[in-house]
């Protein structure tokens, strides 16, 4: 078991007293910051040594990317509705393409492992996203999709989406030369028409998708950051990666039921394969949720 000490920045982020005043205060912060922006951002959580060390593990299991491959609208529907016109939200279709490595072939030894099973990493999440006194997070049952990575060399894109999720969290691990941006239109799921109802904003979404208008966030995430972000609320991509370094990320799920698993057809969609590689298997209920498998 490694010291967690050594490969998160307790410094900053004093996980190791955790009811102390200064992690406490930190929480308070970070949970203003979901709150206000539905995105966190919390850089050098892992130190950037490390970071570096788990993006050179992670590429060299090459062999075992599964190539994520969709054109999808916003929505994530892959098919066009003709009752409604071309250029509408839901017919304007674009291209997800990266690398995917699931939690059975990310090296059992790396430290990845040890931020996603450190239980304070874990309480973390929940503070933030809930505030004070949280309910309890569990880390996903599924041996495939607890804990993985994406790898997005030149060329390779997440296109527009909303999440299905609640929440994500992201660390990155390695950051493209150019390009690999996380470009964000902050809270812009729904809007109000004219009777003050609560709409979903088809307009905005069509008009990123077609390049209408620039009216987003892009983040840079420096490597070692972990990031919690509201998908489900927000449009966002990571913009075409280009140079020769690959931007590397490790998605960390958690969920507030215990023993949740993936359908054997969702294993397969994302994973390429329906059972783990190495046989190990926690049991739990299925459930045909999709993974956030594009951040």
């Amino acid at each position: 078991m490694q010291d967690i000490a050594r490969v998160i920045n307790t410094e900053e982020y004093p996980l190791l007293d955790f009811e102390g005043p200064k992690m406490q205060a930190l929480l308070r912060d970070l949970h203003k910051q979901w709150v206000e922006d539905g995105i966190c951002v919390m850089p050098r959580f892992v130190f950037p040594e490390k970071a570096k060390e788990y993006a050179k593990e992670i590429l060299e299991q090459k062999e075992f990317f599964f190539p994520s491959y969709a054109n999808q609208n916003c929505y994530q529907g892959e098919h066009l509705d003709p009752a409604l016109p071309p250029d509408h939200a839901k017919n304007l279709f674009n291209l997800t393409d990266c690398y995917c490595l699931s939690n059975d072939d990310i090296p059992s030894h790396t430290g990845l492992r040890a931020i996603y099973t450190e239980d304070a990493v874990k309480r973390m999440v929940s503070h933030i996203i809930h505030g004070e006194n949280p309910p309890i997070f569990y880390r996903f049952a599924d041996p495939m999709g607890c804990l993985t990575c994406n790898v997005l060399p030149t060329g390779k894109v997440v296109g527009w989406h909303f999440d299905q999720a609640q929440f994500v969290v992201v660390l990155l691990l390695q950051h493209s030369e150019s390009g690999g941006t996380y470009d964000v239109v902050p809270e812009s799921m729904y809007t109000k028409n004219e009777a003050g109802e609560q709409v979903v904003n088809h307009q905005l979404h069509a008009d990123v998708l077609q390049g209408k208008t620039k009216d987003y966030i892009s983040h840079h995430f420096e490597a070692g950051s972990l990031v919690l972000h509201r998908g489900v609320a927000s449009l966002h991509r990571v913009s075409p990666v280009t140079g020769e370094t690959p931007r590397v990320s490790c998605l960390l799920c958690y969920s507030e039921q215990p023993g949740r698993n993936l359908s054997k057809q969702c294993r397969m969609a994302f994973y390429g394969h329906s059972e783990p590689r190495n046989g190990w298997n926690e049991g739990g209920m299925e459930s045909d949720n999709q993974p956030n498998m594009q951040k």
